[in-house]
């Protein structure tokens, strides 16, 4: 939030900011948001992650893509998804068990239809390498007859190197439990996409 007095007049603006700091800790942006403009927000960042950072060590480009159910995308989100993905949902509550690549899509086109305004966000990256990554991430929105929901999960997301191959879900209280599956699933890619 900006406040200040200008001329006696008492002014308040409060905004998203997003900022961007190298390897030395230098700032290298800083992009101001409209508060209802997350979504944008959230979206700069990802792109900023995998096109800076994650540049070098690769793995992260294909779990951007997600965004296309942000965008009811189905092509495209069913795009950045293997064939022989598996999505696994480990919460107390693992309302969908197991699910293949369409099966999933089709879980979200439903939510989708259900919550019009449904949208996720990736709130904090605990772990990542040119695997894929754990994050702590979150699905909201409200009801078509009524009643808002969030969902807050930790998301365990490997890749192939061009698309996800494995997505699974924790609760958030059991991160120790989403790092260690992280490691077990990369560890069980052919040799040639380990190292």
């Amino acid at each position: 939030m900006w406040f200040g007095e200008p001329d006696g007049v008492a002014v308040e603006i409060e905004i998203l900011v997003l900022t961007e700091i190298d390897a030395n800790g230098r700032h290298v942006a800083v992009i101001l948001f409209d508060l209802d403009d997350r979504r944008a927000a959230f979206a700069e960042a990802q792109a900023r992650f995998v096109t800076g950072e994650a540049a070098a060590i690769g793995g992260q480009a294909p779990i951007t893509a997600l965004r296309a159910f942000g965008q009811r995308d189905w092509v495209g989100l069913r795009a950045c998804l293997a064939d022989d993905l598996v999505y696994c949902d480990r919460c107390t509550l693992g309302l969908l068990d197991s699910l293949g690549a369409d099966q999933w899509v089709e879980s979200l086109r439903i939510l989708a239809d259900l919550a019009p305004d449904v949208a996720g966000e990736e709130l904090q990256i605990l772990a990542w390498n040119r695997h894929g990554r754990v994050a702590v991430g979150r699905v909201f929105g409200t009801m078509r007859e009524g009643g808002s929901f969030e969902n807050v999960f930790v998301g365990v997301i490997v890749t192939d190197g061009d698309r996800i191959k494995d997505y699974e879900v924790f609760d958030v209280g059991d991160a120790d439990q989403a790092l260690a599956r992280f490691e077990e699933l990369y560890s069980d890619l052919p040799s040639g996409l380990r190292s």
